[in-house]
């Protein structure tokens, strides 16, 4: 299989996502450690940064886990398929970490929250206009507006 470019295209990234996943699992663990550790001192300063760490992490490995499960599946082809392969029990597996602990959605809320906080108490400022910007630009992205990136002559895109 590893002999196409198509199927090379196909795999690559899912292997280079298990290894971005373990270097980061290896970092939360460590941090982990390092709060249990602060918190036999009495320091809970470094909760919230965990939480929010540890939400992202599992919203994003779960979603592109399946993502890349479910493609590895079908570029196996029929095979893909077959039991022997381990690929229906490891994306059955792995679609249903996608709503442990709370579904992603939720877990992405939080860390929403989190950074939201995080920019507020470090800048005095609220992240409301970031967030109608940011949500302006992927419903204008949606229904095919075009928008300026800058360096556009004005008047050809919409700016923002």
């Amino acid at each position: 299989m590893l002999d196409y470019r198509t199927q090379q295209w196909k795999l690559f990234p899912a292997l280079s996502l298990c290894f971005g996943l373990t270097f980061a699992a290896k970092k939360l663990w460590e941090e982990y450690e390092d709060n249990l550790q602060r918190q036999e001192e009495g320091d809970l300063s470094g909760l919230a940064d965990l939480h929010a760490w540890s939400c992202a992490l599992k919203a994003l490995s779960s979603a592109e886990c399946a993502e890349h499960v479910d493609v590895v599946r079908r570029a196996c082809g029929g095979h893909g398929f077959m039991a022997s392969s381990n690929l229906p029990r490891l994306w059955g597996l792995v679609t249903a970490a996608c709503t442990y602990e709370g579904e992603n959605t939720v877990m992405m809320l939080q860390v929403g929250v989190a950074l939201d906080i995080d920019v507020t108490t470090r800048t005095n400022l609220s992240c409301a206009p970031l967030h109608f910007h940011c949500r302006f630009r992927l419903i204008a992205l949606q229904i095919n507006i075009p928008i300026a990136t800058g360096g556009e002559a004005p008047g050809k895109n919409i700016g923002l």
